[in-house]
């Protein structure tokens, strides 16, 4: 049995009519419905590929309010979708016919003395960001500062901090979680266990999280930069970036796009428009250890551009942004984690780009560290043996040859998978996927929260 699809749920759809006054006089609630004005605007989610139509839309408030609004749906025969800040590519944020959930107005956050922090569902990264940082404190957080924050850390969560400090999921102390029954509950390492266990890289689909309580991270400053290569160093410099990072320290990370440069101020004119290859190495632990920590990506062939320095963390965020921005469309693309780069993965799938559509783009970030030192079945995230996540644009995952990728790829990233087949998903969760559909039942065995990724029994 496959559950998570959007689906017919219970026998008949009652009317918008109907709905709407339930929600107001039954559950006080305010409803969006169909005809509305507003409607057309409230259903829509970041990636604008995804046209459907709920039968209502409730703006949720409080973890109260979410729980009415999944009582009236039960009783009302209607399945359910969640929506934080709907960025997630699949469209998982809305449905058709079901009852959405937008908890875009929950945004209350709090720092405690514990080093914690305490995030309601509807804030994005970069709100998050802006505040903890003011603090020189940082939870690893999505490389988009608009996306949502719950539905990259139930995804898993890969960040830039990643090697040093994990997944974001690895991140997360607690969650407080309405249920598929409408009882709102808190789920960790002592209570509720399983239901945590899954929330952490399962993606959702068991249950609306209210409140999300994450362990924060002291990080005021990086030495990070961009380093420019011409295209005929492309195959060299991977190389020589692979097997630096091979050794080097959990504070030593890197992504590297290889791309069309464009027109950015530290891209030299006779390189614009033109192949090549950047990279954006960055070191977060001690300052005066960062010169020898690098020091590899500099030698021969040595950088075209080098922009290393010191900079705040919210500086390195902007950089990346302005620099990864750049590298292409963010849905309907590939993400494949991969357990090693192989010179065969460089020269079949990453090199061969540089013959393809100009506008198409290869992101490598490098996990590994903190990632793998977490058993694979201690979350639902299961690929933690995964050294690179290997991303490909629209444009250039048509020109790929997949059979590059059958020695090396252990599945997809979640986060990014844009049309999900099963067999996506399946190698997606690897061997949590049993697990995963026992928790399901146990939590959602009438399918309630239908619009989502499948959880298969």
């Amino acid at each position: 049995m496959i559950l998570g699809h959007p689906q017919t749920y219970g026998d008949a759809r009652c009317s918008s009519n109907f709905l709407s006054a339930s929600l107001v006089t039954v559950s006080k609630l305010e409803a969006i419905v169909p005809g509305d004005t507003g409607y057309d605007t409230a259903r829509r989610v970041r990636n604008h590929q995804i046209d459907r139509r709920p039968a209502a839309i409730v703006r949720c408030e409080s973890a109260t309010d979410v729980a009415r609004a999944v009582r009236l749906a039960r009783s009302e025969g209607l399945g359910v979708a969640v929506r934080g800040t709907g960025s997630h590519v699949a469209g998982w944020a809305t449905c058709d016919d079901g009852l959405l959930i937008d908890l875009g107005a929950m945004k209350r956050s709090r720092i405690d003395q514990t080093m914690t922090v305490r995030v309601g569902p509807g804030l994005c990264w970069g709100e998050l960001d802006a505040m903890t940082t003011a603090h020189g404190l940082v939870v690893p957080g999505a490389p988009d500062p608009a996306g949502g924050i719950g539905g990259h850390t139930l995804g898993g969560g890969i960040s830039d901090l990643s090697r040093p400090y994990g997944l974001s999921c690895d991140n997360l102390l607690s969650v407080d979680v309405v249920t598929a029954d409408g009882d709102l509950i808190q789920a960790g390492p002592e209570q509720n266990d399983d239901l945590f266990w899954a929330l952490r890289g399962g993606g959702g689909g068991l249950g609306v999280v209210t409140d999300f309580r994450f362990r924060l991270r002291p990080v005021r400053q990086l030495v990070a930069g961009p380093l420019v290569f011409p295209e005929h160093l492309v195959s060299t410099v991977l190389r020589k970036a692979r097997d630096w990072l091979e050794s080097a320290p959990p504070a030593a990370s890197l992504i590297a796009i290889v791309w069309n440069a464009p027109a950015l101020p530290f891209i030299a004119k006779n390189l614009q428009r033109r192949p090549g290859l950047l990279l954006l190495p960055s070191w977060s632990g001690l300052p005066d250890n960062a010169e020898v920590a690098l020091a590899p990506l500099l030698g021969r062939p040595a950088p075209v551009f080098n922009g290393i320095h010191p900079m705040s963390y919210p500086a390195y965020r902007q950089m990346l942004q302005a620099t990864i921005g750049q590298a292409g469309p963010a849905s309907g693309g590939r993400a494949e984690l991969l357990s090693h780069l192989s010179d065969d993965v460089l020269d079949e799938v990453v090199t061969p780009w540089l013959d393809t559509n100009p506008g198409c783009s290869v992101i490598l970030r490098s996990l590994g560290a903190a990632i793998s030192e977490i058993p694979s079945a201690a979350t639902a995230f299961a690929h933690r043996n995964a050294r690179w996540l290997l991303e490909l644009s629209p444009r250039a995952g048509a020109a790929f040859d997949d059979r590059a990728l059958s020695g090396v790829s252990l599945g997809p990233y979640l986060n990014s998978l844009s049309d999900p087949s099963q067999a996506d998903l399946q190698a997606a969760y690897g061997a949590n996927l049993e697990r995963l559909g026992e928790v399901k039942k146990r939590w959602d065995p009438d399918n309630t929260f239908c619009f989502g990724p499948a959880l298969t029994s």
